[in-house]
């Protein structure tokens, strides 16, 4: 998510209150785990370039998807975050959030006027809760915000890039390291090096759970601070769980998987290809491994997660969500009965996910300064560029041909290879592996370093052992220094040199001829 600062800008400039608008024209786009004011879609643009207005909402960055669903709720109306009575409850934090009256969106959003939603990586699933409060309501009794009482469709469309639907499996092959991966991702992506970003840029939306930074707060400190009070994997109202195989599993259960007269797309994004080791022949294991041009801090993850002990279709993936995961929701009752793959022909009511090859999880929504340099971001923005051609045929009724002559015969596979073929492409690849073994020289480098380390340690304790077991005979008598004999016990003693000194010594107390090579051991 490297961010350039005009990109600030940027988002003030697309989330503005649109009063009068044709709500086919409105779309909402949502970030992922660990977005929020400094992110952006800076491919949100091409939609705006054909007469899009956009809304770039901004919710919890680590906050549940029931949370987060809440808040893009209340930033669309302009009403009060309103998270349930009952859900609020059971969560142990407040009920009310942040205030947007007057600040709505849209404010006019309902049933009549349906609009346009995308959302990157926990921003598909933020949407699909959205939707599944909307229509089946929260269960709760006491909940009478229109939110939480059915209010129906709401929506014209859904669309998804990269998102676990059916949870990562990421979260639970880091484990307990799963907290401290997700601080160094928003470190490297969001480039937050500095306290003066982070105080102007990044906002953790916790209020609702009593946790604000303070002033002159460090993010190291703050961070702490956060994961020693609710960051956690047992917490079941925060994103780590959310985004988790078994929080989507319970999350999908809430509702159905698709609702009529809405359409659905997905992009299923991946960047690794698979290897096979064998010893003789005989003993095989096959797995997936990064591409070259993945972003370094996903390519440790991308290895974890296509490892052979993984089961073998859910090894593809982007280096933060398997692949089978961002097709459709799947974990739940209604199986892959309403999930297909793409054939030019976008229907309502079933989910139309589309391969999206070359592509890690960040690649697909923002650019950096590799892509800037090397125009590696000219496939993705063919990418936005057709889908906004689709929702535009979608909102004309033409759905027979919507843009299936872009993707060949099928139309199922956005193709992508002759980006990856380019110059500027093997330009990257270049740089990467380059990167990669400039770090493989310093950790080579690190290891030769210890190793002498460790080599030198060992030889001053062998040292100081030979002198200890030296002294303790000579303190017994065994060993007596004024010109006596020295008993040949003492030659097996671990000092070369004393063992030498030792041994000559002895010769000459016994009239015995010196050979050189003694001498020369001394």
């Amino acid at each position: 998510m490297g961010f350039p600062l005009m990109r600030i800008a940027l988002l003030s400039m697309m989330a503005t209150v649109i009063t009068a608008q044709n709500p086919e024209n409105v779309v909402v786009w949502v970030h992922g785990l660990f977005g929020g004011q400094f992110d952006g879609f800076p491919y949100a643009s091409e939609f705006s370039n054909r007469g899009f207005h956009n809304i770039i909402a901004s919710v919890g960055p680590v906050s549940s998807n029931w949370d987060r669903a809440c808040e893009l709720y209340a930033q669309i109306k302009g009403t009060v975050v309103d998270y349930g009575v009952c859900h609020s409850r059971d969560a142990g934090h407040s009920r009310f959030g942040t205030d947007y009256t007057g600040q709505g969106f849209y404010p006019q959003w309902d049933a009549s006027q349906r609009i346009h939603f995308v959302g990157h990586s926990m921003g598909g699933q933020t949407i699909r809760m959205l939707e599944i409060l909307l229509q089946e309501g929260s269960g709760c009794p006491e909940d009478t915000n229109p939110l939480f009482t059915g209010s129906g469709n709401w929506m014209r469309s859904v669309t998804t890039l990269s998102s676990p639907h059916d949870g990562s499996t990421l979260v639970g092959l880091l484990g307990d390291g799963l907290i401290g991966f997700l601080k160094n991702l928003i470190v490297g992506f969001a480039g937050i090096t500095d306290e003066t970003i982070f105080e102007a840029l990044y906002n953790f939306k916790l209020d609702h759970w009593g946790i604000t930074k303070q002033p002159g707060e460090s993010f190291n400190s703050f961070w702490n601070r956060l994961e020693s009070s609710i960051l956690s994997n047992d917490n079941t109202d925060l994103a780590p769980f959310s985004v988790s195989e078994d929080g989507a599993r319970k999350q999908n259960n809430l509702g159905r998987q698709t609702y009529p007269n809405t359409h659905y797309m997905s992009f299923a994004t991946e960047r690794t290809r698979p290897e096979r080791t064998c010893i003789f022949w005989v003993f095989c294991w096959d797995y997936e491994v990064a591409e070259n041009g993945m972003f370094f801090l996903l390519r440790v993850t991308a290895g974890l997660m296509g490892n052979s002990e993984v089961a073998v279709e859910k090894r593809k993936n982007d280096g933060v969500v398997h692949w089978e995961s961002m097709k459709c929701p799947t974990s739940s009752s209604q199986g892959k009965d309403n999930c297909r793959r793409y054939n030019g022909n976008w229907q309502p009511n079933q989910w139309n996910w589309i391969d999206v090859p070359y592509f890690d999880h960040m690649q697909v929504v923002t650019t950096n300064s590799w892509n800037d340099i090397f125009n590696y971001d000219r496939s993705a923005k063919k990418l936005y560029v057709d889908h906004a051609q689709r929702i535009i045929s979608l909102n004309n009724g033409n759905l027979a041909n919507s843009f299936k002559e872009d993707y060949g015969l099928a139309g199922q596979v956005v193709d992508m290879s002759e980006y990856d073929q380019s110059s500027e492409i093997n330009k990257w690849h270049k740089v990467s592996m380059a990167s990669s073994v400039f770090m493989g020289l310093l950790v080579v480098g690190a290891v030769l370093l210890s190793a002498r380390k460790l080599r030198g340690r060992l030889r001053k304790e062998q040292e100081t052992d030979s002198q200890e077991e030296f002294n303790e005979l000579e303190m017994q008598g065994t060993v007596e220094s004024r010109g006596e004999s020295i008993p040949s016990s003492i030659i097996g003693i671990r000092d070369p040199a004393v063992s030498a000194f030792a041994s000559t010594k002895k010769s000459m107390d016994e009239g015995s001829e010196v050979s050189p090579k003694s001498m020369y051991d001394l």
